[in-house]
């Protein structure tokens, strides 16, 4: 982080600290103390984890812990204890809390239920009415398709109109659903849900936290070798802009072999290999898995089905993405030295995508991983037959490779 981002990280955990209220809602007293007055009183025991100089903590005592809903249910029916966690690291090992902040209720002989992560006033006093009642959260009954519309719909009006923690609640409900949960909206949820999102993050500060939040515990997912997570991890991280993070986090977890510890026909693997291409990885996007040609060849497939063919527009964009992915896995194929790959998608790119701009990029690829061979010479040669339409450069390109193999002769084909 550069200085100016340093500076300005701390003037605004200073705001933040100045901002809190002076009405104190939690306990003064220690742990042993608060658990003690919680069993007299009969009431719950709720434990706040949090790192006084954490901007999400800082957020959570700013935007939650100050609603006076959150402070009146807390003094009717908790005690209330703030635990710093690196004034008393012991209580957090004692509670095993390994992430900030994280909040946890005691009905005085063992814990009903915990969080951890960002939520929204709202969200916390849901939470705490089960808690108090003896009961950890339950989960919230699937909505139908429509349903889950409706409610993704209703919470971009929210958005829209500034309405932001009720935005913002709405959309990590909505999230919270596996695709397998709700494989109707997985389409929305990995194109809209999260571009939506990440556009709240930009506006509010809370909606920042929660998302990436909910974008780090994809990763920790990922990284145990869960497949559907790399869906999720992929479009937020697009919508957060994390690309080079993303490009940096996935060198760092390839094996020996090259490889991710993740199914490679797992949704989002293709763009992740596309991200590596584009994020300045191409070697190692080529050897990430045995058959780059398969992802074109199930693109294509889809493209050629009845469903598709029938919407122009669709037919429009899934050729163009199965175009500029090909040309990526073609670059990785010959970047990784994989030259037989480079060869069967080229196959493929001429087979469906055939054009003089296409043939010019394969050339340029092929001679900037120095696997020309007469197959380019002759593709040159047809070229520099329309060398009225290429430009100065391109017709230079097309020249020297015809040079290049010149004794061998341009042939038909």
């Amino acid at each position: 982080m550069g200085g100016f981002d340093t500076v300005l990280r701390s003037l605004l955990l200073a705001a933040l600290s100045l901002a809190l209220p002076s009405d104190e809602v939690f306990t003064g007293a220690d742990h042993d103390a608060a658990l003690a007055e919680a069993q007299r009183v009969g009431r719950m025991l709720v434990i706040a984890f949090v790192d006084a100089d954490a901007l999400p903590c800082q957020l959570m005592e700013r935007n939650v812990f100050s609603d006076e809903r959150v402070r009146a249910f807390l003094g009717e029916h908790s005690v209330a204890l703030r635990v710093d966690v690196t004034a008393q690291p012991e209580l957090a090992t004692r509670y095993a809390v390994t992430r900030l902040p994280t909040v946890l209720a005691w009905n005085g002989t063992a814990e009903v239920d915990r969080f951890s992560g960002y939520r929204t006033a709202d969200a916390l006093l849901r939470w705490l009415a089960w808690a108090a009642e003896g009961k950890p959260e339950p989960d919230e009954p699937r909505p139908t398709e429509l349903q889950g519309q409706e409610r993704y719909l209703r919470a971009r009006l929210d958005a829209a109109r500034g309405r932001w923690d009720d935005a913002l609640d709405e959309y990590l409900r909505l999230w919270s659903y596996s695709p397998l949960e709700m494989p109707s909206l997985m389409g929305i949820r990995v194109s809209y849900l999260a571009t939506d999102m990440g556009a709240l993050a930009q506006r509010y500060e809370p909606a920042s936290l929660a998302v990436r939040a909910a974008f780090d515990e994809a990763e920790v997912r990922l990284g145990d070798g869960e497949g559907f997570a790399l869906m999720d991890w992929m479009a937020l991280g697009r919508a957060l802009g994390l690309q080079q993070h993303q490009v940096e986090w996935t060198l760092g977890h390839l094996d020996a072999q090259g490889r991710l510890r993740i199914y490679e026909g797992s949704p989002g693997f293709a763009d992740l290999l596309s991200l590596m291409v584009s994020g300045g990885q191409p070697a190692a996007a080529g050897r990430m898995t045995d058959d780059l040609v398969g992802f074109i060849r199930d693109k294509v497939a889809l493209l050629a089905t009845p469903a598709v063919q029938q919407d122009p527009e669709q037919v429009a964009g899934l050729t163009a993405s199965t175009h500029a992915l090909t040309q990526q896995l073609r670059s990785a194929a010959r970047a990784a030295a994989r030259h037989d790959q480079a060869g069967r998608l080229e196959a493929l790119l001429l087979e469906h995508f055939d054009s003089p701009a296409t043939r010019l990029a394969m050339l340029r690829c092929a001679q900037d991983a120095d696997a020309l061979d007469e197959r380019h010479a002759r593709w040159a040669a047809g070229l520099l037959q329309e060398a009225d339409a290429l430009d100065p450069e391109a017709r230079d390109l097309a020249q020297a490779v015809v040079d290049r193999f010149r004794t061998a002769g341009p042939r038909d084909g």
